[in-house]
Order: structure tokens, then sequence, then C-alpha cells
């Protein structure tokens, strides 16, 4: 799996490192912590502009608004989530 790559590369860097009077590990870490924290705060970014995407899509989509006021279950979901997003509320009944 591509998302555990970094963790693999870290742990093989730091392996056999620890020698006894040797601090050099200890040293590592921390530019260890900064890479992986970075690499994976890039790729959560990038699956959370995706995510945005898709979800602007659902905006030019009444089909999505009326299944969802349509299935009991949900029908004042869109009532209770955008109770703040007057606006959205708005747009939505009127595509309706």
């Amino acid at each position: 799996m591509d998302i555990l790559k970094p963790l693999k590369t870290a742990t093989k860097r730091l392996k056999g490192r620890g020698k006894s009077g040797s601090f050099r590990a200890i040293a590592e870490i921390i530019p260890i912590f900064e890479y992986l924290l970075t690499y994976y705060e890039q790729r959560v970014n990038a699956y959370e502009a995706k995510a945005d995407d898709y979800y602007s899509k659902l905006d030019n989509s009444p089909a999505y608004y009326a299944a969802t006021i349509l299935y009991p279950m949900y029908k004042y979901y869109c009532d209770k989530a955008w109770a703040r997003k007057f606006d959205w509320l708005e747009a939505s009944n009127a595509s309706f």
C-alpha cells in the first residue's frame, strides 16, 4: 500500500542505528517525523481538495437534494444539517 511506504522507509532508515553509546538514531527522529508529517499533510490536503470538488458538484445536482428529502430516513436531514447555512437550504429548495 502506497500510504505505508514512507513509514517503511523511515523504519529502514532508523534500523540498526541505535548502537551502544551512539545517539544518531535519536538525532534523526525529528527530521524523520517532519518528513512523515509533511508527506501525510500533503496527501490529506490533496484528498480534501478532491472531496471538495465532488461535494461542489452536488450543488449542481437537484437530483441529490430530491433523493435526500424523499428518502424517509433523511427527510429532514438538510433542514437540520444546514440550519446555519440558510443560503444553502434556500438554493436547494429553489432548485427542487
